[in-house]
């Protein structure tokens, strides 16, 4: 016949429902991941403020070959220059439609990205809900049982 065993002093804790154990598992558990969610969504934020800054440096650049070019073509006449005019229009409209779609993308990612931090989260403290439930259906037992042994004694 096995005795049953003693609960270590983590284990005495928890099933009394010591709050600030759980508070410190809870702590580990999301702490991590609201912190990575939060270091995701600064990267992500980076991501999109060099994005913007890659493509105000090429419009920049763009602007200046077309000052150079109408510069050049302004001994070509009229012309050359609405050519270029619309030549330019055309690249910074497909600079634009680039960024932005980059911008989608990352926010959509981002978005993803969340969506499945959060179904995580939820699925985790539904796990730490029913083992609570659990741990107090064990002490509600171990106590009838106790009180079942008292009275036999």
């Amino acid at each position: 016949m096995t005795t049953p065993q003693k609960p270590a002093s983590n284990d005495a804790s928890m099933l009394s429902g010591d709050g600030s154990s759980m508070e410190q598992i809870r702590e580990l558990l999301f702490g991590q991941q609201q912190r990575a969610t939060e270091e995701r969504l600064q990267q992500a934020n980076a991501a999109i403020e060099s994005l913007r800054q890659q493509t105000s440096e090429q419009l920049a650049q763009a602007e200046q070959r077309l000052g150079e070019r109408v510069q050049q073509s302004e001994h070509n006449g009229t012309d050359r220059y609405q050519a270029l005019a619309a030549e330019l229009q055309d690249g910074l409209q497909a600079l634009q439609q680039q960024l932005e779609q980059r911008v989608d993308d990352v926010q959509t990612q981002l978005q993803s990205e969340l969506a499945e931090m959060n179904r995580q989260l939820v699925q985790e403290q539904d796990r730490l809900q029913a083992d609570k439930m659990d741990r107090n259906q064990m002490a509600r037992l171990l106590k009838q049982l106790a009180q079942q042994l008292q009275e036999h004694d």
